[in-house]
């Protein structure tokens, strides 16, 4: 991938992916409909998601997983409508989302560590709005039931392995039955 402006992407059954990659970058696109994920980068350093849309996506709009050192920037991004999620970031670190907004998914922005090594911590989350995210979803296979949150952190512990926390500062969100 390069730093150019990439074409608006408009797919119903194929993912924007990075597995394994390092520095890609998706600007400007639109991710509609996908049968899973809007647009996930896996076992990743340094993916860059820059000012796109994700939406009607049965997962996720936004996925970063698996990548405990992703030096990963999540920058004025919308996820909207999502089945579950409009920003899973599970077991992935080191990265910042910064002026993106999740609006009527189950959980607007989701930090997820399931106890994987490398777990989920120094990410930076500023500037970012999560509002209406009150869809319901059911209990999956490994997860409870979700609605009615806008930024949340799940782990196995307060802390990783490391004794490292982690927490969310400085964005704003919806609370349930505010919107």
């Amino acid at each position: 991938m390069d730093e150019g402006r990439a074409p608006v992407v408009r797919a119903r059954r194929h993912h924007g992916r990075v597995p394994g990659r390092s520095l890609g970058t998706f600007r400007n696109n639109t991710f509609a409909r996908n049968d899973e994920h809007g647009v996930a980068a896996f076992s990743s350093k340094g993916t860059r998601f820059l000012h796109n849309v994700a939406m009607d996506g049965a997962e996720a709009g936004f996925y970063v997983g698996d990548s405990p050192h992703a030096n990963a920037v999540l920058r004025g991004n919308v996820a909207r409508r999502n089945h579950e999620f409009g920003f899973f970031l599970r077991d992935s670190s080191h990265a910042r989302a910064v002026h993106n907004r999740a609006v009527r998914n189950c959980l607007g922005i989701g930090l997820v560590n399931t106890g994987s090594p490398g777990g989920v911590h120094e990410w930076s989350l500023l500037g970012n709005r999560a509002l209406k995210n009150q869809r319901r979803c059911p209990a999956g296979d490994d997860a409870p039931p979700i609605s009615g949150m806008g930024i949340g952190a799940a782990a196995p512990s307060p802390t990783d392995s490391a004794g490292r926390r982690t927490f969310v500062a400085g964005s704003q969100q919806s609370l349930p039955g505010s919107c």
